[in-house]
C-alpha cells in the first residue's frame, strides 16, 4: 500500500521539467525517469531537485508501480510496457495538459491536426490580441502549457496540441477546437493505423463547446467512425453553403474570406495568400468567432500576418534562385502542400532536399508531385532510401546538410526554387525542426557569402 502520494513524470525534456517545476511549485512530492541515459534536461532535473529519485537509462516497472499518478511527456507512448503495467494496476495515467486543464481559469480555445497547426495557434493569438483581448498562447508550441499558468490569468488561452498530448485528457473543456486537417503522421507510434492516430487528433472534441472542422472532414470515413455527428462550424476554399461554414466568395469581382454568404477580408490583401494560407486564416477566423470575437477587428492581423519560421520561409534569394526552409515539413502531406505552393511562385523548377525520419507513413503520394514539379531530389538522413525507392529516378543521396546545399547549388538554374521540406522528423541528423531549419539556413548564407 502507498503512504503518501507520488507523482512520477515518465520522460523529462522541456515538457517533464515544466511538469517537476509544476508539482514542485504545489508542494507535491514527485520522481522521474526516463529510457535514455543522459535525456535532455536530465542535469537541471538533478541540479534543481536533488532530493527527487531520478531514475535514467530505462523505465523501472517497481518505480511506476510505487507511483499514485503517472505525468507523461508526449514523446513517451502510453503502450510501453511499464506504462501498460500501471494502467492494469489503476494508476492514472495524465499528461501535462491534463494538468493544466485541471487548474486553468480561464476559457481556452485548441487547435490539432497534422499540419498547419502551429501556423492556425500563433494567427488566432495575434488576431485576439488585435481585436482587443489578452491572450496567451503555447502548448505544443513555443511556452508549456503549465509555464502559462505562472502569468496573470488572460481571457483566453490558446493552445496547440498533439496528437500525443490529447491521448492523456480527460478534463480538459474547450470553447472552441479544430481539427485542421489529418494527414498521415507519427504512424510509428499508432501501429501504422491511421484510424488510430485519427481517433486520437478527434479527442479535442471530447468536451468542446464548438467543434470546428474543415469541410473533407463531413465526408471522410476515418473521421465520421470516430467523431459521426456534424460539427459546429466548417471551413474550406469553396463558397459556403450556409452560415456554420467560413469559404471564399466572389464579392465586387475578387475572392473574399466569408462566413456564409457574408464578406469578410479581401484575399488580396493577405500577406500570406496561398491556399493553406487562406485554409489557416478561416480556420483561425471560425475559431475566433466562436469564441466571441468581432472578425472584422480580427481580419486586420492578416494583412501584416508574415508566419512562422521554418514554414516556406524565404531565406535568401541569389543569382535568381530562391531558397526556402520549409523544416517544419515533417510529414507527406506538408511536403506535398509545399512544392505545390512554391511551384506556383517560381518560373523554373525545385530542387527539393528532404529525408529524415519518416514514421512509417506510406511515402507513395510524394511520387507524382515530385514528378512534375521537381528538378532532383536530394536526400538526407536516417530513411533516404525510403524515399528513394518511391522516386524511382533523379535523385541523389547526400551525408550531410552542407553536402545537400553544395548539390542544390550545382543543380539549380534562374528561376529555380531550393527546397527544403523533409517529409520527415529530424530527431536522426538534429535536436528538432527548427535545427534543422537553422542550419539549412545557415549553410545557405554561408554558401550566398562565399560567392558574393
Amino acid at each position: 500500500m502507498k503512504t503518501k502520494p507520488l507523482h512520477l513524470i515518465v520522460g523529462l525534456g522541456p515538457t517533464g521539467l515544466a511538469v517537476a517545476k509544476y508539482l514542485s511549485q504545489l508542494g507535491r512530492p514527485f520522481a522521474a525517469m526516463d529510457s535514455r541515459k543522459q535525456p535532455p534536461g536530465s542535469a537541471d532535473f538533478q541540479r534543481l531537485y536533488p532530493n527527487a529519485i531520478c531514475h535514467l537509462g530505462g523505465f523501472d516497472q517497481a518505480l511506476a508501480l510505487q507511483a499514485t499518478q503517472l505525468v507523461m511527456s508526449p514523446g513517451v507512448s502510453i503502450q510501453e510496457p511499464v506504462i501498460q503495467a500501471a494502467i492494469h494496476a489503476g494508476i492514472e495515467v495524465i499528461g501535462d495538459i491534463e494538468l493544466f486543464a485541471r487548474a486553468v481559469k480561464a476559457p481556452v480555445i485548441g487547435i490539432t491536426g497534422s499540419n498547419g497547426k502551429s501556423t492556425v495557434t500563433q494567427l488566432l493569438g495575434e488576431m485576439l490580441k488585435t481585436a482587443g483581448y489578452h491572450v496567451l498562447v503555447g502548448g505544443n508550441i513555443g511556452t508549456q502549457a503549465l509555464a502559462l499558468l505562472e502569468e496573470p490569468v488572460p481571457e483566453v488561452y490558446v493552445l496547440e496540441l498533439s496528437s500525443f498530448q490529447l491521448e492523456t485528457i480527460s478534463h480538459l473543456a474547450l470553447v472552441s477546437g479544430v481539427v485542421t486537417n489529418i494527414t498521415e503522421d507519427h504512424l510509428d507510434r499508432y501501429h501504422g493505423q491511421m484510424s488510430l492516430y485519427t481517433k486520437a487528433k478527434l479527442r479535442i472534441f471530447a468536451n468542446c463547446r464548438v467543434p470546428v472542422l474543415p469541410l473533407y472532414a463531413a465526408f471522410n470515413p476515418l473521421v465520421l467512425q470516430h467523431y459521426p455527428q456534424e460539427a459546429e462550424l466548417y471551413f474550406g476554399l469553396e463558397a459556403p453553403k450556409n452560415n456554420r461554414t467560413f469559404g471564399v466568395i466572389q464579392y465586387q469581382a475578387e475572392d473574399w474570406l466569408a462566413l456564409g454568404e457574408k464578406p469578410i477580408f479581401p484575399v488580396k490583401n493577405m500577406r500570406l495568400k496561398a491556399p493553406h494560407d487562406i485554409a489557416n486564416a478561416l480556420a483561425a477566423l471560425a475559431l475566433g468567432y466562436a469564441f466571441g470575437a468581432d472578425l472584422h477587428k480580427m481580419v486586420v492581423r492578416l494583412a501584416e500576418f508574415s508566419g512562422l519560421d521554418h514554414r516556406c520561409q524565404l531565406v535568401a534569394e541569389y543569382l535568381h534562385i530562391k531558397w526556402i526552409n520549409d523544416s517544419k515539413g515533417t510529414n507527406v502531406g506538408a511536403t506535398i502542400t509545399a512544392i505545390e505552393s512554391v511551384a506556383k511562385t517560381i518560373d523554373g523548377k525545385i530542387v527539393l532536399i528532404a529525408g529524415g525520419q519518416t514514421k512509417g507513413a506510406n511515402l507513395s503520394p510524394l511520387s507524382q508531385t515530385i514528378k512534375h514539379n521537381v528538378r532532383s531530389t536530394l536526400l538526407i538522413g536516417e530513411d533516404a532510401e525510403k524515399i528513394a525507392d518511391v522516386l524511382l529516378d533523379n535523385y541523389h543521396y547526400c551525408q550531410t546538410m552542407q553536402e545537400a546545399i553544395h548539390q542544390a547549388a550545382q543543380i539549380a538554374k534562374p528561376g529555380d526554387a531550393v527546397l527544403l521540406s523533409p517529409a520527415a522528423a529530424s530527431f536522426d541528423m538534429f535536436d528538432n525542426f527548427s535545427h534543422r531549419g537553422d542550419v539549412f539556413t545557415e549553410a545557405v548564407k554561408a554558401y550566398v557569402k562565399g560567392q558574393s
